[in-house]
């Protein structure tokens, strides 16, 4: 009674400032159908990795960004307060804003300068630099075409982030009738993670028949320049380990929207639509071993571990049945992964004379050296591939345009200065839920969403997903819920 009476106070404070204009509706609806687009064509463009593709996700995202920018114009002209979830009027909320939009403004100033600021420009044709004056104590770059399209892409995916959690913090006419308790997903929420993991299973199930069929061009349409070869690629991604890392991101989230709809777990399989995320696990969580990315798959088996530790913890002493269900599917899933691909992933983890970490090892010892010598604003985002070649010990050595190390070469392109403003942004999102307000996130969800980010963090380590702007996409999005959403206690 008390949740309806307060209801009905907001919806005539409300009607006080304004009615809803219709344009602000037609606006918040083409946002979603933005959305909508740029997480379902992102990974089927070829993981969104060549010029044409990342030319047409940032022309979404700017578009979403100038919606954001017409929302908010609207809401002061108007009057017109939108219902958010969280309140914005508390005071850790305004804080916790005004640090992460100024970081990420700070941010792409930061890049931004040291494009414009850039201390050569790189010839790709003739393989030389063109040195030019710059400001010393700013940012710089040693390769300014690429630096000015990382600035464009990192435009594009803010954009894209702030656009979505605004999307996300707003009630729909559905979230208003209802009272929102720990154990229900808001529709928003609910109707992005749908997306997301449905569009990820088709990707799988097309990447499957793609390898059996033994063709070499991804999607039956183009042969790419590298990993010619059907065992180097999986679905539209050229290289395989992509696939893996976008499975290993999609699956905890598909096993947390599943666990979040369905409370009563065992009782109500097969009672409603969400059943259907059931065989969209067991596809995703498969999919990483029939990559035959070696990196794909321990991360799978470790993201596996832990799942089935939370469930383990949350469920046994109340629901056994639950974890004995859980712990035999994940087993099931993870035997016929194996055994479907059984000889691809003997080759792969068979000991040879070669370098076991594919040159990585190398390349480490290289970046790591750039490091030392430009340790505060780094060469420049985007600069590696350019500069990389000067510290090789021989010509012998091959090139490299990245550092399979997403953390290493974050400190390398973007000096110790970039890198602080990078993990700040980090830290902010995932510390929003213990703010205490915002969307209601139900524990299991915020649990695994938690885990499928803490995977892709962890292969950044030994690979380059935040390199594949498809993969920055799915990132964000999960970023953009956990840090808008709390926990509630009774969840």
């Amino acid at each position: 009674m008390e949740e309806i009476i307060r209801q009905s106070k907001v919806r005539r404070r409300s009607g006080d400032r304004g009615k809803i204009p219709r344009v602000f509706r037609g606006v918040d609806f083409v946002s979603e159908i933005l959305i909508v687009s740029v997480l379902v064509i992102s990974p089927w463009a070829f993981g969104t990795t060549e010029s044409w593709s990342i030319n047409l996700v940032n022309s979404l995202n700017y578009a979403l960004g100038l919606l954001l920018l017409g929302k908010h114009i609207m809401r002061i002209a108007t009057g017109y307060r939108t219902e958010f979830w969280d309140v914005r009027g508390s005071l850790g909320t305004r804080i916790w804003i005004l640090l992460m939009g100024a970081i990420t403004f700070f941010l792409l100033c930061y890049i931004g300068v040291s494009a414009w600021n850039a201390r050569a420009v790189y010839q790709v044709q003739e393989q030389q630099f063109v040195y030019q004056e710059f400001v010393s104590w700013l940012p710089h770059s040693y390769d300014q075409a690429k630096s000015w399209e990382r600035f464009f892409r990192c435009l594009g995916a803010a954009c894209f982030f702030w656009a979505l959690r605004d999307w996300l913090l707003t009630k729909t006419d559905r979230d208003k009738a209802g009272s929102q308790v720990g154990d229900r997903v808001s529709e928003r929420v609910r109707r992005v993670l749908w997306v997301i993991c449905i569009n990820a299973t088709l990707i799988a199930v097309e990447g499957m028949m793609q390898r059996l069929t033994g063709t070499n061009k991804l999607l039956w349409l183009i042969q790419p320049e590298i990993n010619a070869h059907n065992s180097g690629q999986f679905g539209p991604f050229a290289y395989r380990s992509n696939a893996a890392q976008l499975f290993n991101m999609v699956w905890p989230a598909t096993l947390g929207l599943f666990l979040a709809m369905n409370r009563h777990h065992l009782r109500g399989i097969g009672r409603g639509p969400e059943t259907v995320l059931v065989l969209c696990f067991a596809i995703l969580v498969a999919c990483p071993f029939l990559t035959s990315s070696r990196l794909g798959a321990v991360m799978s088996c470790f993201l596996i571990l832990v799942c089935l530790v939370i469930i383990v913890v949350r469920k046994w002493l109340t629901k056994r049945g639950s974890s004995t269900f859980w712990s035999l599917l994940f087993l099931v899933v993870l035997v016929g992964g194996i055994w479907l691909n059984w000889g691809d992933l003997v080759k792969r983890f068979t000991p040879s004379t070669g370098d076991e970490t594919s040159g990585r090892t190398e390349i480490y010892i290289n970046a790591k050296k750039i490091v030392a010598d430009y340790p505060v604003f780094g060469v420049g985002a985007g600069a590696f591939g350019a500069v990389y070649q000067l510290y090789r010990e021989d010509s012998t050595q091959y090139w490299h345009a990245y550092a399979h190390d997403d953390w290493l070469e974050a400190r390398a392109t973007l000096g110790r200065v970039g890198f602080g403003a990078v993990v700040s942004l980090l830290i902010l999102a995932f510390g929003h839920g213990f703010m205490g307000v915002g969307v209601p996130l139900p524990t299991d969800l915020a649990l695994y969403l938690g885990v499928g980010c803490m995977g892709v963090l962890l292969t950044a380590l030994g690979d380059l997903p935040f390199q594949i702007y498809s993969l920055l996409i799915v990132f964000l999005t999960l970023l953009a819920i956990l840090s808008s959403s709390v926990i509630p206690r009774k969840s």
